[in-house]
């Protein structure tokens, strides 16, 4: 039975309406061990169920911890592609790789719609989501 239940076709809903509306290529909204909850788009091959393989040593991290944590960075090996991370509710990533075909601005505009109604979901999933300490992002990212 899936943990998520009822929440993870419409987290899979929500991401996928992001993708379209933001322009962005792949989305992958993942847990603190980088197990997928929800995901969309495509980088024509790239393996989206392993987060810390593409993104590890091109993140930085903004600001002290706290519920609005983002961090930005370039994926080594894709091309002209972006990468944006934020914290959902503090028990989930959302990752979104965006090109050219869309800006910084779109992509961010549209996180910041879509938050509120993955953070009801993630947080209706709370018993099954453990918290995501700075532990769990070193360990992710390393």
């Amino acid at each position: 039975m899936d943990p998520l239940g009822e929440a993870r076709p419409r987290l899979e809903a929500l991401v996928a309406a992001f993708i379209e509306d933001s322009r962005a290529r792949a989305a992958l909204l993942c847990d603190r061990r980088g197990r997928r909850l929800a995901c969309a788009g495509d980088l024509g091959g790239v393996d989206l169920e392993r987060p810390g393989s593409w993104i590890a040593g091109s993140v930085r991290a903004s600001n002290q911890p706290g519920p609005e944590d983002e961090f930005h960075g370039v994926c080594h090996g894709l091309m002209g592609v972006s990468l944006h991370v934020g914290l959902v509710a503090r028990r989930a990533l959302l990752c979104v790789f965006y090109d050219r075909r869309t800006t910084w601005g779109r992509v961010e505009l549209r996180r910041r719609l879509l938050m509120p109604a993955l953070e009801v979901l993630i947080e209706s999933s709370a018993g099954h989501l453990e918290i995501i300490t700075l532990d769990d992002l070193d360990r992710l990212f390393a």
